[in-house]
């Protein structure tokens, strides 16, 4: 698995991913997983136009009935976009020599909409960054909750002298009432969280947005590292700037040599852009 974020406004898009990869196999009877921590996830896909690449794994948890996808997610800015978008699609590899993909997310930065935070693979941290509580602590309230529900009305039925039995629809008020308070509790984290930090996100410079963005990641891993036994989601964080004048610029990027000791690198880097 991974952490990835990809946070846009007016001025530019942040791309940010931790390095964690899982490599999983049978060995004999026995199924195995490793941990590396050295994956690249961001790609620049030009040298002359403002458009980056994301990459994660998306397995389905049931290969034997669905196709295993990788996440794409393409970011920057199109030749007459005046704002950034981005496109999510999932790949499902090649297919008799053809690439299948399905799309999954198309947005775009406008003048009415003028911020965006997107999170792929684990996004807790970023949820709850954003929206003020993560998708799986919304499905363990709102369990909780219909139990609760459930409860109090039989024992208000009860203790009333009311006969539940007769009710033919019960079940059906009380999952009313849970959707009504679910939609309560998700309006008002809107309200509380999400809108007032897509205003701050929309006008915030870019070099706090790459903070913002490789802080997500790391809250994200130091989540993985203290409550689960394996860690899929760590190693250095990797971020990138998209600007329409810029392009795409590195803030961090690790390398697997140091670029002190091989100046001939950059000359040839410097000659393929310029020859």
């Amino acid at each position: 698995m991974t952490a990835e974020v990809c946070i846009m406004n007016r001025l530019a898009v942040v791309l940010a991913a931790d390095s964690a990869a899982t490599v999983s196999q049978w060995t004999g009877s026995k199924y195995e997983e490793r941990y590396f921590k050295g994956s690249n996830k961001i790609f620049q896909l030009s040298d002359h136009q403002p458009v980056g690449l994301m990459i994660f794994d998306s397995a389905d948890k049931r290969p034997d009935k669905n196709l295993n996808t990788s996440g794409l997610v393409f970011a920057g800015f199109g030749d007459h976009e005046i704002f950034p978008a981005l496109a999510e699609f999932k790949s499902c590899g090649l297919i008799c020599g053809k690439h299948v993909s399905i799309s999954a997310e198309e947005f775009s930065i406008t003048h009415e909409v003028p911020a965006k935070l997107a999170s792929f693979a684990q996004t807790a941290m970023s949820d709850t960054f954003s929206l003020g509580l993560s998708e799986d602590v919304y499905g363990s309230v709102m369990a909780t909750l219909s139990e609760a529900l459930e409860n109090f009305a039989r024992t208000v039925i009860s203790d009333s002298g009311g006969d539940v039995t007769k009710i033919a629809n019960f079940g059906q008020v009380v999952a009313n009432a849970r959707k009504e308070m679910g939609g309560a509790i998700l309006e008002r984290a809107r309200i509380d969280h999400a809108l007032p930090f897509r205003r701050v996100l929309g006008v915030l410079p870019v070099d706090e947005m790459a903070e913002l963005a490789e802080t997500l990641i790391h809250l994200q891993a130091l989540k993985e590292k203290v409550t689960k036994s394996s860690e899929t989601v760590g190693g250095p964080v990797d971020v990138a700037i998209i600007t329409k004048s810029e392009g795409l610029v590195w803030v961090k990027r690790k390398h697997f040599f140091d670029i002190g000791l091989n100046s001939r690198y950059l000359v040839r880097q410097h000659n393929r852009l310029t020859g």
